[in-house]
């Protein structure tokens, strides 16, 4: 408003000191229609500048409810959750978009001197914006398609170096016939290194059940059996089970351990407690009591010396808790 009574004031002195009055109109019409543009301008701009919609951030996490927003809706609901926009935080959509639209310009041209400007009076570093502007600037929209490609090449190809660790490793010749031997297709992977089984007939808590065995390797406890290893490197798993005691190996391996453990319900399924598909069931026999035998060996791959991570579990009915350490660890 102050702006349009400036614009007026200017006008009408303009006119006052270089229009002379019109020889055909009285003073009081000369008033009447200054006073009727100073109201219009008053008030007309004003209207014109109405805020508009201000999509909130609860709006937004609404809206987004598991989908990915795209389009203008994405980059008014980035500048409502961040605060990489400080001047349009709190502006109507309209203008956030607007504003938006002017930085994708800013931002296509990447002049360093328009871009150093911005930076002056808006307090904005407009080349850190390509993912907010990406949903409605055509060119940071480029540059985050081809950041993601990159990323899922890379990812494809770590992939597949995981997968050649495993099939790549040596494969366990068992020297008597086993009921199944089933070795894993993939690696596989724990958040935290840890491959437990658990039986629901146990009430007992089995983190503090006082355990009959516990080690680097292996723990097991009533209704609980947990196997540690690495979480950071690809696991290749082979689990073995037969009716009868298999001979001992440990040539091979860095550490062989073997534990009872009595299964009440009839399933030994080791697995990633924090989700994952187990690993097949150790119970050959059902419910009763096994002998679980763990084999561990790191694996060596392109000069790398802890690559990855061998494991072969043998499971065997047979009776006894007694911890039997047929190869203490040893590095590599």
């Amino acid at each position: 408003m102050w702006y349009s009574i400036a614009f007026v004031a200017a006008a009408l002195l303009l006119m006052f000191l270089y229009g002379g009055s019109p020889a055909n109109r009285s003073p009081f019409q000369i008033v009447v229609t200054a006073v009727a543009s100073v109201a219009a301008l008053c008030f007309v701009p004003a209207a014109d500048q109405a805020p508009g919609q201000i999509t909130t951030e609860r709006e937004c996490q609404r809206s987004r409810d598991g989908r990915r927003l795209s389009g203008e809706r994405s980059f008014v609901c980035a500048v409502r959750e961040s605060t990489v926009l400080k001047v349009a935080k709190n502006a109507p959509d309209p203008f956030v978009v607007a504003y938006g639209h002017r930085l994708c310009g800013i931002y296509t041209r990447n002049d360093p001197q328009e871009l150093a400007q911005v930076r002056r009076t808006d307090g904005v570093e407009v080349r850190s914006l390509t993912y907010p502007l990406a949903g409605i600037c055509p060119s940071a929209a480029a540059v985050v398609k081809a950041e993601g490609e990159r990323v899922d090449r890379e990812m494809r190809e770590w992939e597949a170096t995981q997968q050649r660790i495993c099939d790549e490793s040596p494969r366990h010749r068992p020297l008597t016939k086993p009921v199944a031997a089933i070795v894993q297709p993939e690696p596989v992977w724990t958040d935290y290194g840890n491959l437990e089984a658990f039986d629901p007939e146990i009430t007992e808590d089995p983190y503090e059940a006082t355990a009959t065995h516990e080690d680097e390797l292996v723990r097991v406890a009533p209704g609980h059996l947990a196997v540690t290893v690495h979480s950071d490197v690809p696991l290749c798993v082979t689990t073995e089970t037969y009716t009868r005691r298999p001979p001992v190996e440990t040539k091979g391996w860095h550490q062989v351990v073997e534990v009872g453990y009595d299964s009440l319900n009839g399933e030994i399924e080791l697995a990633d407690p924090m989700g994952g598909d187990p690993l097949p069931n150790l119970a050959v026999r059902g419910k009763g009591h096994y002998r679980i035998r763990v084999h561990y060996a790191w694996l060596t791959f392109e000069g790398q010396k802890y690559a990855g991570q061998r494991l072969l579990i043998m499971s065997y009915p047979g009776q006894g808790d007694d911890t039997v350490v047929h190869r203490e660890r040893v590095k590599p």
